[in-house]
């Protein structure tokens, strides 16, 4: 008789071991999952792509395609662009995708994006030089990510700022983390528009290739002009850890790709 209690305590024993230790590694899987979650990298690239058309000025958006998929970025931005060729991207990438027009103009900017787009809307700059922004709220790891995406004003400087001003005044006003703005800025690193954004007393954005590059990073070429117009400023609570750009013959510009 007590021979067979104690068999039958050391059953029950056994049985609680068993569903400690299966609660134990089902908690450290969690943890772990959790864990990744948190430490996955994030690319994102921008890029005017020319409306298709390369520097050998041949249309060809299968080139424009290859150059995406080779880097694989989570979310890109697009500037010229059309919105057919952002369907035909998107649907080839398997991607998520808005299209925003300038004003009056099948072209304008777009994003693509593996993770849901949760909330987007176009913006309009500035009615007489017809240029918009994307605003896109997108959840990844359970986190909001707050892109802006946009191609500014080339006609002259002076209307230039007047966009940068009402971005940083309007647009971004009560944003305070998880800030990425990318895009065709069409002004320098020693632009006033640019010194706006890097030193703005209330946002704190960081040019993302300057952080962690000491080259030029240029990004447009023409003529045999080389300039870096093209940026990925993010917030000061997004770490970036590597920023490239990538050159093809795919567009006059070369896209810029930046990984968290």
């Amino acid at each position: 008789m007590m021979f067979e209690r104690f068999l039958r305590k050391r059953k029950n024993l056994t049985i609680l071991i068993m569903i400690t230790l299966a609660s134990a590694i089902t908690t450290l899987y969690l943890i772990q999952i959790e864990w990744q979650k948190k430490t996955e990298n994030i690319k994102l690239m921008t890029w005017n792509i020319h409306n298709g058309e390369g520097i050998d000025d041949e249309y060809d958006l299968d080139r424009i395609i290859n150059v995406i998929n080779d880097n694989d970025p989570d979310i890109v931005g697009l500037q010229e662009v059309e919105e057919y060729m952002v369907v035909d991207i998107a649907d080839e990438l398997d991607m998520e995708y808005f299209f925003g027009s300038d004003f009056d103009d099948d072209e304008g900017n777009a994003i693509l994006s593996k993770y849901p787009i949760e909330e987007v809307e176009n913006l309009y700059l500035s009615p007489d030089d017809e240029r918009s922004l994307i605003k896109a709220e997108i959840i990844i790891n359970s986190e909001k990510w707050n892109i802006f995406i946009t191609h500014l004003s080339l006609r002259s400087q002076e209307d230039n700022l007047i966009q940068i001003n009402y971005i940083l005044s309007k647009v971004l006003k009560g944003y305070t983390e998880h800030i990425v703005l990318i895009g065709d800025f069409n002004f320098g690193p020693d632009s006033e528009q640019y010194k706006k954004i890097v030193n703005h007393e209330n946002i704190q954005l960081m040019d993302t290739y300057h952080y962690l590059n000491e080259d030029s990073g240029l990004t447009f070429r023409t003529n045999f002009l080389f300039r870096r117009i093209d940026f990925i400023f993010c917030s000061s609570d997004l770490k970036p850890t590597i920023s490239e750009v990538v050159y093809s013959f795919a567009s006059d510009h070369c896209a810029l790709v930046t990984t968290f």
